[in-house]
């Protein structure tokens, strides 16, 4: 069933594909397993605030600070995305400019980053507040709370290090090894008290995802042959349809009971579900 773009299901599966780039990125299979350095702090909101930095000068002087532009590229995280195929930087940059200094675009060339960065621009101060209330949260031990139900006792939460990342998204991703990366946009629409819970979300990826690969490096850093390839991909692909599936117990609720923008989303995910899934599986 072809997806469109403007659908959740697009959403998701982007979120997936996005999610398999930067594994890539990393080296998997093979990196994977090797003991990454550890995030040395729990909470780094420098991407965000290296995007609204640039779109602060935007708004004061009508163009881009080369500067500026340099500052938010060069974090080791929002490079990755730099890489991500067809991603263009001159054509993301033009599209900032436009969204911040009211320049019209032509729908024909709206693309999904033109789109999302609208979003960003009705929601700044939603944004910016919601980057105040990560930083004065301890959104480590929410987490670790809200993941405890849905591990085993063998495995020891408080020895798992992860740093999250808050930055320009449309949804949160996990998997990274050591990393949650947060839609800066998704999070402001969260209250105080379940700031954490899409965090949490992704949070079971990444977690899980490790576990994951670490149980089957052997298989998934053999010598690549078509059968081969054929059993990495249909157990990869199960094994991401069962994480969402726990971690969706996780945050779906929560954000499903409100009255913002991602209520409606998860509403949108449910309608005609069964048909949808029947489809999806064929």
């Amino acid at each position: 069933m072809p997806i469109h773009k403007s659908s959740p299901l697009y959403r998701t599966t982007h979120s997936i594909v996005t999610l398999i780039f930067l594994l890539g990125m990393l080296g998997v299979p093979k990196a994977i397993y090797a003991q990454t350095e550890p995030p040395s702090y729990v909470v780094d909101t420098a991407p965000i605030s290296n995007y609204l930095e640039m779109t602060d000068y935007i708004k004061m002087n009508g163009a881009l600070d080369d500067a500026s532009v340099k500052k938010y590229f060069s974090h080791s995280i929002v490079s990755l995305f730099k890489h991500r195929p067809g991603f263009d930087s001159v054509r993301f940059l033009n599209n900032l400019e436009a969204v911040y200094s009211n320049k019209p675009v032509p729908t024909p060339q709206q693309d999904d980053d033109y789109l999302l960065m609208k979003k960003y621009f009705e929601n700044e101060a939603r944004i910016r507040k919601g980057i105040d209330i990560v930083k004065q949260t301890d959104i480590g031990a929410m987490v670790k709370k809200r993941l405890r139900p849905f591990y085993p006792q063998s495995i020891n939460l408080d020895t798992i290090q992860l740093q999250f990342v808050y930055m320009f998204l449309d949804e949160g991703n996990g998997g990274l090894p050591g990393y949650v990366l947060n839609s800066a946009l998704q999070t402001s629409y969260l209250d105080r008290k379940n700031v954490d819970v899409i965090s949490a979300h992704e949070a079971y990826h990444t977690i899980t995802n490790s576990v994951f690969m670490e149980r089957f490096k052997r298989l998934f850093s053999a010598t690549p042959t078509d059968t081969l390839a054929n059993t990495q991909n249909l157990l990869w692909y199960m094994q991401i349809v069962s994480e969402e599936g726990i971690a969706d117990l996780i945050d779906k609720k929560i954000i499903g009971s409100g009255k913002s923008p991602l209520a409606e989303e998860v509403n949108k995910l449910r309608k005609n579900e069964t048909s949808r899934a029947e489809q999806r599986i064929l």
